[in-house]
């Protein structure tokens, strides 16, 4: 996967360049505390499962991110209403667009990368909270653009989407990598509009290896083939 036939890499944001799971814990616990709610393991255990419930379903077309942002809370807390889950929703990501808390090696691939590759940030988050977070991690000053689903009006692996970064970019398909933690939404979503595609998966084992897209277990492991 020679890196010199690309003129555009695309990132995923959450679980590829964030460490969500940081992120997450951190706004959540300041939102339930502002908002005089119980903090506790079981609670994020709960929240997770329900908040990656809503996510898929909107991968999947079934659900609207306004319906997500009031759901994943009043699922959460039962006895919200949901103008609270909706007041919940705007502290929790007011919070959450603090955080600019990367994955380890994010910082220095995309420094690497940057002037020789057109960069976008290609998102399902929410436009104002992903903006904010990559603001706050140092690294918006490297991207060409930010694609976000809730702009965009569709959700990765909508072959749509892709279409747009490749827009944008004014690069044609085969001209483009896509790098993603998520199998359906990032690798499978760019095969399917004909991008090459790069799964970034730290659990990798050599027994899963495929010709069909490229699999790294450190973001580092990308500039072997880049540059």
């Amino acid at each position: 996967m020679p890196g010199k036939k690309y003129r555009l890499i695309c990132f995923d944001a959450d679980g590829t360049l964030f460490d969500y799971n940081r992120a997450e814990e951190w706004a959540l616990k300041n939102t339930f505390l502002e908002h005089n709610l119980a903090f506790s393991g079981k609670t994020i255990e709960t929240y997770r499962k329900i908040n990656k419930s809503l996510w898929d379903r909107l991968e999947q077309g079934n659900i609207k991110i306004e319906r997500l942002k009031i759901e994943r809370f009043t699922k959460t807390f039962p006895g919200l209403s949901e103008k609270e889950a909706l007041e919940l929703s705007k502290t929790y990501l007011e919070h959450l667009k603090k955080t600019g808390f990367l994955i380890s090696g994010a910082e220095e691939t995309i420094r690497a990368l940057h002037g020789k590759y057109k960069l976008i940030l290609l998102t399902n988050g929410l436009a104002k909270t992903q903006e904010g977070r990559l603001r706050a991690s140092g690294l918006y000053a490297y991207f060409d653009a930010v694609i976000t689903s809730e702009e965009a009006g569709c959700a990765k692996p909508d072959e749509r989407i892709f279409r747009m970064a490749l827009s944008i970019a004014k690069v044609i398909s085969r001209e483009s990598l896509m790098v993603g933690d998520n199998l359906t939404a990032d690798i499978k979503g760019a095969l399917m509009a004909g991008m090459d595609a790069c799964w970034y998966n730290p659990l990798y084992e050599e027994k899963n290896k495929t010709e069909e897209y490229l699999i790294i277990k450190n973001l580092k492991e990308l500039l072997n083939f880049l540059l």
